[in-house]
């Protein structure tokens, strides 16, 4: 990841250039959590949610994610992967949970809430805030890592 940082930069400042952003902010994000149930199709659906771990232990908040919340995210219809990403410097985490399609993101938004708030009472989380998108691109190659 260091060693591809000036070559990032280019990309990045490049993108800013194109999408007519006034910058970027760079941020490293580890990755510790990968479960697909499929690879993500045209018409996927994401919801990402953001987590501040101030008093929890980051590897039993992994732990809590990994051997409970997990298995309640894949039982919610239309799931089709799920990470979990922590900015060990910031101590911040981030899921994403990927749906088939936009009707499966809605119908599954009661039951995401209702284990996003478990999850945070279990991690002694705060909760920062959530939010809905298409996926454009779905090309991470990340194994599985449950």
């Amino acid at each position: 990841m260091r060693g591809s940082g000036d070559r990032a930069m280019t990309l990045r400042d490049e993108a800013v250039r194109i999408f007519g952003s006034s910058g970027a902010d760079v941020e490293e994000w580890e990755v510790v959590v990968m479960h697909r149930a499929h690879h993500a199709q045209d018409g996927t659906w994401t919801r990402a949610t953001w987590f501040a771990l101030e008093d929890t232990d980051l590897a039993d908040a992994i732990e809590i994610f990994k051997s409970g919340t997990l298995a309640k995210i894949e039982d919610l219809p239309g799931f089709c992967s799920a990470s979990l990403m922590v900015n060990r410097a910031e101590r911040r985490a981030v899921t994403t949970v990927g749906y088939d399609d936009r009707s499966s993101l809605e119908y599954s938004r009661e039951g995401a809430n209702a284990v996003r708030d478990q999850a945070a009472r279990q991690m002694d989380a705060n909760l920062l805030d959530v939010a809905e998108f298409e996926l454009a691109l779905a090309h991470l190659h990340v194994p599985e890592m449950v």
